[in-house]
């Protein structure tokens, strides 16, 4: 398979959360990338602030209600089971509570050296 060939320049932004370096696959993410045909300029190993990682995300309440949506389905919309694990069926609740227990998380894994989530 012949590689394709792009004639314009442009920046893209590339994240490996956490899990994926832990995992050991950023070589394999870069890898591709080149065999995409694009070439790698540059690269950093970062921890974003709390504000950054929010702003990747868009935090209205129609998308809370998605990610409580998805959570219910994730019980086979058995709703006895997700009101007794979320202690409530509103689903604006319930995405609110992944939303910020996700943040939650990251904040402890920002409190561990970078060089230690490798090896976690």
């Amino acid at each position: 398979m012949a590689k394709k060939k792009f004639t314009t320049i442009e920046k893209t932004f590339l994240m490996i959360k956490p899990d994926g370096v832990k995992r050991g696959l950023v070589g394999k993410i870069f890898g591709r990338v080149e065999d995409a045909g694009l070439k790698l300029i540059s690269s950093r190993m970062m921890l974003p602030s709390d504000k950054q990682a929010k702003g990747n995300y868009p935090g209205t309440d129609e998308w809370m209600r998605g990610i409580g949506t998805k959570s219910f389905a994730s019980y086979d919309n058995n709703k006895e089971r997700f009101v007794e694990a979320h202690g409530t069926d509103d689903l604006l609740e319930v995405g609110r509570k992944v939303y910020d227990f996700s943040f939650r998380m990251a904040v402890i894994t920002r409190s561990v050296p970078i060089q230690q989530l490798l090896y976690i």
